[in-house]
This record gives C-alpha cells, sequence and structure tokens, in this order.
C-alpha cells in the first residue's frame, strides 16, 4: 500500500496505486509501519517526503468500510489520530507533495507536514466533511487554524467546504509552493529537502521545537485519545522523568487492536512528552499481566488475526526504539504475546507468590511467529531452555525465570514489585544516559529481532 526509498538521508514514503488512498486500518498500519521504519534508520541530518501516486494524495477515510459496522469508527479514529501525532514527533523537517486531490483526513494528512509543495494544474484541498454530512472532529478544527492564515478562511475551508486550487492555498499560506506536473513537484520537493538537510539541525530538538509550536494541535490530539481508548484500556502517570503504563481493569489483558493501539499511544505521549533521562514502567492490574491474543476475537473474525500480528509487531519494534530504559512489572501471569510484550523491555520483575510466563501456542495449536522465537532466543539463557519454553509450552514459575536469566528479580506481592521497580527506575535515571545513544546501543544488541520484524513488517509495504 506505500513504499518507502531512502536517498542518502532523505526518506520518500509513496502511496502506492491510481485508487483515492482511502484511510482504512491497512494503509494507516502500512503509514505508520513505514514512519517506524523511518525514525529507526534516520541517522544524522534527515528528511522526509511523502506522496501519492494517481489522481489523489487521499480522499479521506474509506466511508464505505467505516460505515459498514458501528465499531469501526471508533478504531479508525483512533489510528488516525496515533498517525497524525507520530508524524507531529518526527526527529525531522517533513514534506507533502500533494500531486492529486487531498480531501478531508487526506487534508489533515498533508496539514501534518512542516512543509507542502502542491502540484499547480491539477486538484484541489478541500474538508468536505460538511458536504457530505459528517460532524468534524475537534483536532481537525485545531490543525486548520494553525494551517490557515485567517478566521475567513477558517470559515470557509470548514463551514463552506471551500475547494482551494493551489493558487488559493498559496494565497492563504496553506502550502509553499505550486508547480505544473507531478514530476516537477516531486523534484521541488527533493530540493527542499536537501536545503533543509544541509542545515544539519538535531532531529531531537527539531522535534521538541515542532511540539511547542503546534502544542494545542497535540493537546486536542491527545485529549480525545485519552477520553477514548486510552483512559479506557491503560493509564499513563509520570513521577518526574518515571512513566508507569499501566494495563487498567481485572480482565486477562488479552490483545486486541484497541488496547494495543492504546499502549501505543500511550508510548507515543511518552516519547513526546520525555526530557532528560527517563525510564518506563510496563505493568497490569489484575491476575493477568497479558493473557496473549484475543483469541475469542480471532475466531469470530478470522482477518483480525492478522491485523493484531501487524500491530503488535508495530509495537514492540516501538517497544525497540524508545530513547530510555524499559522495564515490565509483571504481576500476573504472562502468556503468548504477553510472554512477548513482557520480554520487549529491558528489565523484568516478577511476582514471586503468583504468575507464571507460558508460551502457550504448542498447547493451543497455534504456530509461534518466526520473530516470536528470535526474541526468546535472546532472552533466555540455554538452547535446552529454548526447546522447554517453546517446545514444551514450560509455565515458568518466578524462580525458574530467574534460573534461566529471564528475569532480573523477583518480589512478594504487586507493591513491593513496584516499589522495586520505581527503585530500579530511579537507579537507572541516575545513570544521566542519552536517551539516542541508549536506543541505538538496545538496537545493535538485539539487532536480529529488530531485522526478523523489519522483515516482517517491509514484506507488508
Amino acid at each position: 500500500m506505500c513504499t518507502l526509498e531512502k536517498l542518502g538521508n532523505l526518506f520518500i514514503l509513496t502511496i502506492t496505486g491510481d485508487d483515492e488512498h482511502r484511510f482504512n486500518p491497512s494503509l494507516i498500519d502500512s503509514i505508520k509501519s513505514a514512519l517506524d521504519r523511518v525514525t529507526a534508520e534516520a541517522t544524522g541530518s534527515s528528511a522526509l517526503i511523502t506522496t501519492a501516486q494517481g489522481k489523489f494524495f487521499s480522499n479521506g477515510i474509506d466511508l464505505t468500510w467505516t460505515l459498514s459496522d458501528p465499531s469501526h469508527y471508533p478504531l479508525i479514529d483512533s489510528k488516525l489520530k496515533s498517525l497524525i501525532f507520530h508524524f507531529f514527533n518526527l526527529p525531522m523537517p517533513t514534506i507533502a507533495a500533494v500531486t492529486g486531490h487531498a480531501s478531508a483526513a487526506g487534508f489533515v494528512l498533508a496539514m501534518s507536514h512542516d512543509y507542502v509543495v502542491m502540484r499547480k494544474d491539477r486538484g484541489f484541498l478541500y474538508m468536505s466533511e460538511i458536504d457530505i454530512g459528517l460532524k468534524i472532529p475537534n483536532w481537525f478544527v485545531t490543525l486548520v487554524k494553525n494551517k490557515v492564515k485567517s478566521p475567513a478562511a477558517w470559515r470557509d475551508v470548514v463551514m463552506r467546504g471551500a475547494k482551494l486550487t493551489a493558487d488559493m492555498a498559496i494565497e492563504q499560506g496553506i502550502i509553499d509552493s505550486a508547480h505544473h506536473g507531478a514530476a516537477e513537484t516531486m523534484k521541488e520537493a527533493i530540493k527542499l529537502g536537501e536545503e533543509l538537510m544541509e542545515r544539519k539541525w538535531d532531529g531531537k530538538v527539531y522535534a521538541h521545537n515542532r511540539r511547542l509550536v503546534f502544542s494545542d494541535v497535540l493537546v486536542a490530539l491527545t485529549n480525545e485519545t485519552s477520553s477514548s481508548n486510552a483512559g479506557k484500556m491503560c493509564t499513563l502517570e509520570k513521577q518526574g522523568n518515571l512513566f508507569i503504563l499501566t494495563l487498567i481493569g481485572d480482565d486477562e489483558h488479552r490483545l486486541n487492536p484497541s488496547l494495543i493501539d492504546s499502549i501505543r499511544a500511550a508510548l507515543e505521549r511518552i516519547t513526546a512528552e520525555a526530557t532528560g533521562s527517563s525510564v518506563l514502567i510496563t505493568t497490569g492490574q489484575g491476575k493477568f499481566f497479558s493473557n496473549g491474543y484475543d483469541l475469542d476475537l480471532a475466531s469470530s473474525d478470522p482477518s483480525s488475526l492478522k491485523l493484531m500480528d501487524s500491530k503488535l509487531k508495530s509495537l514492540i519494534f516501538y517497544l525497540f526504539n524508545l530513547p530510555m530504559p524499559t522495564i515490565a512489572v509483571v504481576t500476573g501471569h504472562a502468556s503468548a504475546a504477553g510472554f512477548v510484550l513482557a520480554m520487549s523491555h529491558d528489565y523484568v520483575l516478577m511476582e514471586k507468590d503468583r504468575g507464571f510466563l507460558y508460551m502457550s501456542e504448542i498447547d493451543i495449536g497455534l504456530k509461534i511467529l518466526n520473530w516470536f522465537v528470535t526474541l526468546v532466543k535472546n532472552k533466555v539463557k540455554s538452547p535446552v531452555a529454548w526447546r522447554d519454553v517453546v517446545m514444551r509450552g514450560t509455565k515458568l514459575t518466578a524462580d525458574m525465570a530467574i534460573e534461566q536469566g529471564i528475569v532480573d528479580s523477583a518480589h512478594h506481592g504487586a507493591a513491593e514489585m513496584m516499589k522495586e521497580a520505581i527503585k530500579l527506575g530511579e537507579v537507572l535515571m541516575a545513570r544521566k544516559w542519552n536517551g539516542k545513544v541508549y536506543a541505538h546501543n538496545r538496537r545493535l544488541v538485539f539487532s536480529d529481532v529488530l531485522a526478523a520484524l523489519n522483515n516482517e513488517i517491509v514484506a507488508r509495504l
């Protein structure tokens, strides 16, 4: 659904095909996977260009899919917000090369870039919601008010559905330049990208400054995310520079698309808000840390298993790229994909008197994924233990997990565990490590895990 090309340190993300490039879960996941690669592979001064093939840059949300099921709108809304939040946190300048129509959420995608160049002889920018009878989200309006220069223009774009040509968009200060034809537009985008890279800006500083300039947009995005999925499925607490992410409720915390999106939104907030030396602690309420994939959902909708796999890979990839140490506080059972989630942290603490680590796939008749095994082989110290965990479905108690080097310490009760995790977090923060260097070193140590993840992600692009 999209390709990612690299010209030196210039990344070109292209939405492929001759359709309208409407946003559905698959297209958004494909773009986010590409952005994950950009973040992971960027070195030195970089820039990103986003463009699209065909007549459309994007014609907004896939309304046919979204309106086919009442559960689809909250999902697509959550995923789109997460995508736009990601663009605003990229550690590099971003350029949208709009060579066709950009409508509704497609307009929003273009406006989420730092610079916009547009084709002069075809296409328009258009907030179509008023014409098709859809309520516009608050954060759309907040973004428009940041990108369109006058109240009269805000009114015409949002309340009148004005279709803006390139010349009109230049007049309103929405785009930076207009050019004849797709090739000329892309040529100018590349030229602009090269000029920006020559400035040799620090990407982390650039992203910080962007967040300050557009802080009201990020607040609108974060507030809506928190009031929907994120507030219902996990919480994020900040104690100084220590972040505590908690999966809430007394259920099994099975990983379905909504829970994975909620965790991902929390991680994106952490990336945006982290300053100086920081640490993440991840834990869960109740009897389970996580009991793996939501198999009831998978059995009722076979396509959902593929979606969960795609989203989990992207989440784990993100965890391995966090610019800070991470600690999993496993206060209950961690099975299958829940085991993988725990093992994706740098340090693991486990409750001594309750819960186990368990790769349950062999017992429930599911084929284990290649990257699961690669991760296990990095976290379990002996071939005999690999065999028993993966091929025999051994349920590891805290004492057994310590013996195998899988967890760092075990403690009695959830309160004692969290106390020890916070203590460990404070010790790590006292080292005042550079987060970017820390993430780089982690990527080297677990390069085979990232390669396994990246190969599967790239195969979908």
